[in-house]
């Protein structure tokens, strides 16, 4: 069992239906742990199109960014046994992505970003659930665009 909450006030908050539930059940599971466990999430408002397509392509150019830099090939990826010596290319990420973090629409079946089934509420929850893979299985940080990046002066950097 998964819980999600949001983070107010420096803790954990859950809606009143999840937080009735998670009690129920640590309390018939006696505290041992049984399949428990608690996840922070952060709760993003729906996005456009436009930006929802955007934030993907900047997930993905960030986990091609950070396997080019450690120079990761296409076996250790795949976890094949093997030395192939070739990168990975962002085609292969973008597929990875789909199958690891499938996108459903309304009526569960599987569906990719250039639908028209695509709503941006369920996408927004998709590149989270993205984020979390590439952070997982990886080590690799996708940070949430930041809106205020027109408005900011430029550095050296």
């Amino acid at each position: 069992m998964e819980w999600c909450g949001q983070s107010k006030n420096g803790g954990l908050w859950l809606p009143r239906a999840v937080a009735e539930q998670r009690k129920h059940w640590l309390r018939t599971s006696e505290g041992k742990g049984d399949g428990v466990r608690e996840k922070l999430t952060v709760i993003r408002g729906s996005k456009t199109y436009k930006q929802v397509k955007t934030v993907f392509g900047l997930c993905i150019g960030t986990i091609k960014y950070q396997f080019d830099d450690i120079g990761m090939d296409i076996a250790t990826f795949l976890k094949i046994n093997r030395h192939v010596g070739k990168l990975v290319p962002t085609s292969m990420i973008r597929e990875y992505l789909y199958v690891v973090c499938p996108l459903y629409d309304d009526e569960d079946n599987p569906i990719r970003l250039s639908s028209n089934l695509a709503d941006t509420a369920n996408v927004a929850r998709w590149i989270t659930d993205i984020q979390a893979t590439a952070a997982e299985e990886w080590g690799i940080y996708i940070p949430d665009p930041d809106p205020s990046w027109r408005s900011k002066e430029p550095t050296d950097e």
